[in-house]
């Protein structure tokens, strides 16, 4: 399987002033390729962070930025269970989103790369 999107939006006030939050751009490809049928596929994930503006009181705006996630899945019919394995923002990118103006800091920091296993077991 392989996907690909792009969308394009300009949110603004009525005065014509941009949004808070709200990226002019998002981009994503997303493949996955079977390994062992069943038993294991491997999935690709690439998102565009598009730079958002941070608040209405300046036109600071956080960088953009590359993020990958790699994971690996099946089942193991056997056991009726399915796993999941994955590195999450593969590139360890840093990266920023606006925080509510309630916050003490203007942005909140994203997570950088982290690791995810689960299993899901079904009784029969």
């Amino acid at each position: 399987m392989l996907a690909a999107t792009y969308s394009y939006q300009r949110g603004q006030l009525a005065g014509g002033e941009r949004l808070i939050n709200a990226p002019e751009r998002l981009a994503s490809l997303r493949g996955v390729v079977p390994v062992v049928e069943r038993l294991a596929s491997a999935e690709l994930r690439i998102n565009l962070e598009a730079p958002r503006r941070i608040a209405r009181s300046s036109a600071d705006e956080t960088a953009g930025a590359i993020v990958a996630d790699l994971t690996v899945s099946g089942e193991l019919q056997r056991f009726h269970s399915r796993y999941v394995i994955g590195i999450y923002n593969a590139m360890d990118t840093r990266y920023d989103y606006p925080a509510a103006e309630s916050y003490l800091s203007a942005t909140s920091r994203q997570n950088g790369r982290t690791f995810l296993a689960e299993i899901t077991v079904s009784y029969p």
